[in-house]
């Protein structure tokens, strides 16, 4: 394809989109893009005087230069309508493409938070708490977890991982995150370093992420993060007024890769897929980016549905991730999902969870807060835990150890591409809980006259709701702890199986065999 032919190409791309962005910007009650602001990537080899050619015909001044290769931010003049602009800008032989500069939200927490406290990643069934829940308890569900204690016997992280929170920043003063935060990036403010600065006052959401993530474990306060020694980075990517925008998201995502950084939350999305943020995580190809699914309780894979990006995004190193509910089941109350684009869920119902130092919510600067943006650092934290335990992997394998392990559930078939919930401890290669085992406790002798036989079983590992029974190969039958069974003479075997609440079961079931003798006449 001639150069000429491929700006044609280009262009007509660019206009296509930017046709479907001016019907839903007039559609939306909402605005979907910054005002006054344009992400342009000018086509390889034109010079910056070129560049400022483009830019002085058409009115607009450079605001920023991006990291990636040939992309910047420009100013518009005022009153200019961005969605006219990004079509007059995306028409020059010089640009390869150019848009509004998208926003992106954090994906919220619900206003209908569940009882819930660390039993995401320890869950025995045990009573929860929440001081404004009246009354202040909720019985748990056995197993409905993630492994995490399993996992903490193989390793518990190293300070040698990083995980990067795209975020609204993280409170570095909090005493379980305090020493596990690097310096890292405000870049709503391009402030290299937010150490000195003060710590966020306003929204805790990357406190609480961050606390998921990597908060500091057995250390005697609060709670634990998922990877206890990883490092945390900040990138603060919420501007003063709260707004996320594409250009500062790409810019994180790009400042992570440059600093060597081997995971990313991003617990945020948007309705329009952009170009500058998908070209950043495209260029990271050694960084592995974890992102939630939305909370608007919808199909992202539809097509009658409101896209959820970068969740959409197919890069082989990204993973989009939805929630379960403590009941260990596909949280269809708030959660968005997608039998293509996400990949798994995590727990994300009633997640206890840092706050900002200055606050106590819990026992503590702790909250609950509930949504996919709960659930994907966990999943993050698996991966930092993943590649602290494999130094040198490569990200292709840590995704594949995390969405080939997981837990499958039946509410999640059909809806996520693995149909199961996050086991960091089958990630790490541990056994740990996953398959319940059988035993029987009681049983006739190898030889006996009786006629009449019971058996008594039980799993040493669940506390299944049910069992199934057979006895030679007659069908097979649901079964309560007991059965007998009228026999006749001959050899005979009896084989119970284990079946947990969520529907697995025991693999290697458990068997007896035994002989009946004929009486003498």
């Amino acid at each position: 394809m001639g150069r000429v032919h491929a700006f044609i190409v280009a262009a007509a791309a660019c206009l296509v989109a930017l046709l479907a962005i001016a019907a839903t910007a007039v559609a939306g009650d909402q605005p979907r893009f910054a005002a006054g602001e344009l992400v342009v990537r000018f086509e390889p080899g034109t010079d910056p005087a070129a560049q400022a050619a483009v830019r002085e015909r058409l009115g607009a001044q450079l605001d920023e230069r991006l990291s990636l290769p040939g992309a910047q931010l420009v100013e518009l003049a005022g009153g200019d309508d961005v969605v006219e602009a990004a079509r007059a800008f995306a028409r020059q032989p010089e640009v390869r493409y150019a848009e509004p500069n998208y926003l992106f939200e954090l994906d919220g927490v619900p206003n209908d938070p569940l009882i819930f406290e660390q039993a995401g990643l320890h869950d025995t069934g045990q009573s929860f708490g929440d001081l404004d829940q009246v009354p202040p308890t909720f019985m748990g569900s056995f197993d409905a977890d993630i492994d995490a204690p399993e996992a903490w016997n193989i390793t518990t992280g190293s300070s040698a991982v990083t995980v990067a929170i795209a975020d609204s920043g993280t409170d570095y003063n909090h005493p379980d995150l305090a020493p596990n935060v690097v310096a890292g990036f405000d870049f709503g403010a391009d402030d290299a370093d937010p150490m000195p600065e003060p710590p966020p006052a306003g929204s805790d959401h990357g406190t609480h992420v961050s606390g998921i993530a990597g908060a500091v474990g057995n250390n005697g306060i609060g709670g634990s993060g998922v990877s206890w020694q990883s490092k945390l980075m900040p990138l603060k990517v919420a501007r003063t007024d709260g707004t996320i925008v594409a250009s500062d998201l790409a810019q994180a995502f790009g400042f992570a890769a440059s600093q060597g950084v081997q995971v990313v939350n991003a617990s945020l999305g948007g309705p329009d897929s952009s170009n500058i943020v998908r070209n950043a995580i495209n260029a990271a190809s050694g960084t592995l980016f974890v992102v939630s699914a939305g909370n608007d309780e919808q199909n992202v894979d539809s097509v009658i549905a409101t896209p959820q990006f970068p969740c959409q995004h197919n890069a082989p190193n990204i993973i989009c991730v939805t929630a379960t509910n403590h009941y260990d089941q596909f949280a269809s109350n708030y959660a968005s999902y997608g039998p293509t684009s996400v990949d798994l869920a995590a727990p994300g119902s009633s997640i206890l969870s840092t706050t900002l130092s200055t606050s106590s919510a819990y026992a503590g600067p702790y909250s609950f807060k509930t949504g996919t943006s709960m659930s994907t650092p966990m999943v993050s934290g698996t991966a930092a835990l993943v590649l602290g335990a494999n130094p040198g992997i490569a990200i292709a394998d840590v995704k594949a150890a995390i969405l080939n392990s997981v837990d499958p559930l039946p509410s999640l078939a059909g809806i996520t591409a693995t149909g199961g919930r996050l086991n960091v401890n089958r990630a790490l290669g541990g056994s740990g809980e996953l398959d319940p085992d059988t035993v029987v406790t009681s049983g006739p002798k190898k030889k006996t006259k009786k006629k009449h036989v019971s058996f008594t079983f039980a799993s040493p590992t669940h506390v299944p709701t049910s069992f199934v029974c057979q006895i030679d190969k007659k069908p097979a039958q649901p079964c309560a702890g007991l059965v007998k069974y009228r026999v006749g003479s001959g050899k005979h075997t009896f084989a119970v199986q284990a079946v947990d609440i969520i529907g697995r079961g025991d693999p290697t079931p458990a068997t007896a065999t035994f002989k009946v003798k004929r009486k003498k006449k």
